[in-house]
């Protein structure tokens, strides 16, 4: 086993790990608090719980369409098959991707999403993710 595959193996350890302790942070706070109890604090841990879930499932769910895609064109076309995006690369972009859950849940919070809002959010990711896509090359 070479120390790439190790690295790899360890990140994906630390995003799952990341991302269940969040959902269990998420179930202790929605069955222990109320909204109006929990202050802005708690508000904060809250979205950060939500952010790390959100990030990690983007994550993993990036990495396992771009591997099964790669697996999928290797049977398929035999000269140049598609590459596995790496765990690193993953990540970047649904960093940016999980934002989008965290800006939805806090406009829902002040005003509503109504079409506009919802425009500029998607046009929001969608030029992040471009820029990451374009500086992780």
């Amino acid at each position: 086993m070479s120390n790439t595959t190790i690295v790899v193996d360890m990140l994906i350890r630390v995003i799952v790990g990341g991302g269940v302790l969040s959902f269990i942070g998420l179930m202790l706070i929605f069955s222990s608090y109320s909204p109006s109890n929990i202050g802005p604090l708690g508000i904060l841990v809250v979205f950060l719980c939500i952010y790390i879930l959100l990030s990690s499932l983007v994550t993993l769910g990036v990495w396992t369409i771009s591997w099964l895609i790669s697996k999928l064109s290797s049977v398929v076309v035999s000269r140049r098959p598609a590459k596995v995006i790496s765990v690193r690369k993953a990540y970047y972009l649904s960093s940016v991707v999980a934002l989008a859950g965290v800006m939805l849940v806090g406009m829902k919070s002040v005003d509503g999403v109504d079409f506009t809002s919802g425009l500029l959010l998607l046009i929001f990711i969608a030029a992040g993710c471009f820029y990451v896509a374009k500086r992780t090359n």
